[in-house]
């Protein structure tokens, strides 16, 4: 009798302490992240035919005093998207959207009902250029394992709200160091319960304190096409002019 009290109390101490999908979750959102970033990326969209198209973008974000986040893409070449422009500003309800397309000459608001719609023809989708709202989802831990090296959580996450969500379920696979916390691993599942994506994040790199991904990669199970993100330069903590995430610089690409 002694021992399967001992045992009960080791269960129930174990219950007590064990972490939940919120709870990952949690501690990714809150974990420390720049202040501000730089980054020029090689963008390589990779057809069903195996024929490729390369991008190259250079990228901005930061913080406000508000603790939101601002995101500005450039496009740099080649000559047939240079100067397209894409603007990300986080507010209490969500993301706004902008981008602005040389070819058209004016700045058009991405409405959310575009929100799948494919980004500049890649198989990002303009929702998967943002981050989501936790809140906006059931998660649940469904297992611990190793990948690519990594001890990992697995976490399950479903919208609470079907029709306010591109996807039908996301399993990702986050890192459990406490100093990473970073998915290297999601699948996304369409409506119809099909995994429809896979995105794949590969050869982290810690840069003045804080883990950066090398490489994006977002194939679609579907259309055998993918799209991946090269990091060729990164910068942390550095200041930016806040002129930047302003929507004067959509259409004319200068700052004061």
């Amino acid at each position: 009798m002694k021992k399967l009290l001992v045992i009960g109390l080791l269960l129930s101490t174990s219950l007590i302490y064990s972490v939940t999908g919120l709870d990952v979750m949690e501690m990714m959102e809150t974990k420390k992240s720049p202040d501000s970033t730089h980054m020029l990326v090689e963008l390589i969209i990779t057809e069903a035919n195996g024929s490729e198209k390369s991008r190259v973008v250079e990228m901005w974000g930061n913080s406000d005093s508000n603790e939101l986040s601002n995101q500005i893409m450039v496009f740099r070449a080649p000559a047939s998207v240079k100067d397209t422009r894409f603007l990300i500003k986080e507010n209490e309800s969500g993301d706004d959207k902008w981008i602005f397309m040389p070819a058209l000459g004016k700045v058009r608001r991405i409405a959310a009902s575009d929100g799948d719609s494919a980004f500049m023809g890649t198989e990002f989708t303009y929702d998967d250029m943002s981050g989501g709202d936790i809140d906006d989802d059931n998660h649940k831990l469904l297992k611990e394992e190793s990948l690519d090296g990594y001890e990992c959580y697995v976490v399950e996450s479903i919208p609470k709200d079907l029709s306010d969500s591109q996807y039908g379920r996301r399993v990702q696979w986050i890192i459990k160091d406490s100093d990473i916390l970073i998915p290297i691993k999601v699948e996304l599942y369409n409506k119809d319960g099909e995994l429809n994506k896979v995105l794949t994040i590969r050869d982290l790199e810690k840069i003045d304190g804080f883990w950066i991904p090398g490489s994006t990669k977002m194939a679609n199970l579907l259309n055998d096409r993918s799209s991946v993100i090269i990091n060729k330069k990164v910068e942390v903590n550095k200041r930016i002019n806040p002129a930047l995430f302003e929507k004067r610089f959509l259409t004319t690409g200068r700052v004061k």
